[in-house]
């Protein structure tokens, strides 16, 4: 999902509709790169080694919050609101009290991040939409057989990101 709405830059530019953070490859800002700039330039080899450490850290913190099994569909769907709003704000959502609570409804609250600074964003309403999709889709399959995954180590991603290319 996050590959398919984030699209790939290999330098970083200000994005616009996060008040103009640093951003590169499928979404990469500060939270993932502490010292990433406007300008800096990586590989697509390297944008896929700092994705592959930073998706383990949403997994793991949205796994903090949410206190039901999750369907693959639920858990990937949720893995990508957390990278795009974040970890703290999809933990703090209505969505995880209404999923946590086992709300039918929960995956209707997931739609209220379609706005930009308090802007709506047909860009994000559209995310939104495709997420509601994966969400509704995890909601209606067996609980019981939802077992949810353990945190997803991030053994295969190196000890330290690489510096940006010169």
């Amino acid at each position: 999902l996050i590959g398919t709405w984030e699209g790939m830059s290999l330098v970083a530019y200000p994005d616009r509709l996060a008040g103009n953070i640093p951003t590169v490859c499928e979404g990469v800002t500060r939270a993932e790169l502490p010292t990433l700039k406007v300008g800096d330039k990586y590989t697509f080899s390297e944008c896929m080694v700092i994705e592959a450490k930073a998706l383990p850290v949403y997994n793991n913190g949205i796994s903090k919050c949410i206190h039901v099994p999750m369907s693959d569909d639920l858990r990937g769907m949720t893995v990508s609101l957390a990278y795009n709003i974040g970890i703290r704000a999809t933990c703090n959502s209505t969505f995880v009290r209404k999923l946590n609570a086992h709300s039918p409804d929960a995956c209707d609250y997931m739609l209220l991040y379609d706005k930009a600074s308090n802007h709506y964003v047909q860009g994000l309403a559209n995310r939104r939409q495709d997420e509601y999709r994966y969400c509704q889709r995890g909601l209606l399959s067996d609980p019981a057989a939802a077992a949810a995954p353990a945190p997803v180590p991030a053994a295969d991603a190196p000890a330290s990101l690489p510096p940006p290319i010169a």
